[in-house]
């Protein structure tokens, strides 16, 4: 950090805050620790995307209204204000919470289960004001999920014509049968679960999802008590995809025991109905390590045989997972 920088913050920007002769420590260009003696250690972010900051201090601010407090809310100025603009810098200041994070432990994985129900709780009733909007992208998940089948139907055609295949082309052809009958089953099942009647309802309640709930940004004070970092991948979307997506990262990285664990707790703590539970399920059904590798090669259109490696890797790792939580991933819905 370039120490005009400095000089703008210690002299213009801090000063707005009531903190003068303060000891700060440069993180990286837009993160700074500011250690204010008297009220403890703080956190002050520098951006540019003004947008993107008043979003966040509107969820922050949401979520603590509904009881959810353990967030960065940004601090207010001497004069009320919650961000403080220089030019064309934008400056934040917020608690740095202490903690660690999360382990691959079971204690930690309920303690995050049920810090993600209660903020999903907290969430509900979300309004937002002076043209700020999350990305909408409640009741897609069918449409999504059917549109990469017709995608990789079409990719086995034409691949199956080819004379002359590369290594993932031909390992795909082998797949293709088990990938086909994971999205059908992924589909069926948001199909029976009645998926687009649970999104109808979780977008009437003006409910969000934090769209990706990452152990980096989750800590775990001495006492036991979480606190949660982060919010600037937030979606208009069914909140019950923060538990999926954040149990299938754990299943692709071969912890499926915690992601059992995970589940059970969210499941217990967001009071977790059956509907949901098969909606939940069946998002898991889908080979999304799978499809993710495909659509990668499709874009960098090299790198055939290291492609064709994590596809095998993860067609094994989906074939010998056990069935998750309540089974759905051996249902044949009917």
């Amino acid at each position: 950090m370039q120490s005009e920088q400095l000089d703008v913050i210690l002299e213009a920007v801090l000063p707005r805050y009531g903190l003068g002769d303060t000891g700060v420590l440069p993180l990286d260009e837009h993160t700074l620790l500011v250690d204010t003696e008297d009220r403890g250690v703080k956190r002050l972010r520098i951006e540019r995307d003004g947008a993107k900051v008043e979003l966040r201090h509107a969820l922050w601010e949401h979520l603590a209204k509904q009881g959810y407090r353990r967030v960065p809310r940004h601090i207010r100025t001497l004069y009320g204000d919650a961000l403080v603009r220089q030019g064309e810098l934008i400056y934040t200041l917020s608690d740095d919470w202490e903690g660690r994070t999360p382990d691959l432990f079971p204690l930690d994985m309920r303690l995050c289960g049920r810090n993600l129900a209660k903020l999903h709780q907290a969430g509900k009733g979300l309004q937002l004001e002076g043209g700020l909007e999350l990305p909408n992208r409640h009741g897609t998940w069918i449409d999504r999920f059917a549109k990469a089948g017709d995608e990789l139907q079409g990719r086995f055609r034409a691949w199956s014509e080819l004379g002359q295949k590369n290594l993932l082309q031909e390992r795909f052809l082998t797949h293709y049968e088990w990938i086909a009958e994971q999205i059908d089953r992924a589909v069926a099942g948001l199909v029976a679960g009645k998926y687009k009647e649970l999104a109808r309802r979780s977008e009437a309640a003006s409910e969000f999802a934090v769209g990706d709930y990452r152990l980096s940004d989750v800590r775990i004070d001495a006492e036991g008590r979480i606190a949660t970092l982060h919010i600037d991948d937030a979606i208009a979307d069914l909140p019950l995809y923060d538990a999926a997506k954040f149990a299938h990262g754990l299943l692709e990285r071969g912890e499926q025991e915690m992601a059992r664990v995970f589940l059970d707790a969210y499941g217990e703590a967001a009071e977790m109905t059956q509907q949901e539970v098969i909606v939940l399920d069946s998002y898991l059904a889908f080979p999304h390590a799978a499809y993710r590798h495909l659509s990668q090669f499709h874009r960098f259109k090299r790198g055939a045989d290291v492609f064709a490696e994590r596809l095998d890797s993860a067609v094994i790792s989906g074939q010998t997972r056990r069935p998750m939580v309540y089974g759905a991933d051996g249902v044949q819905w009917l």
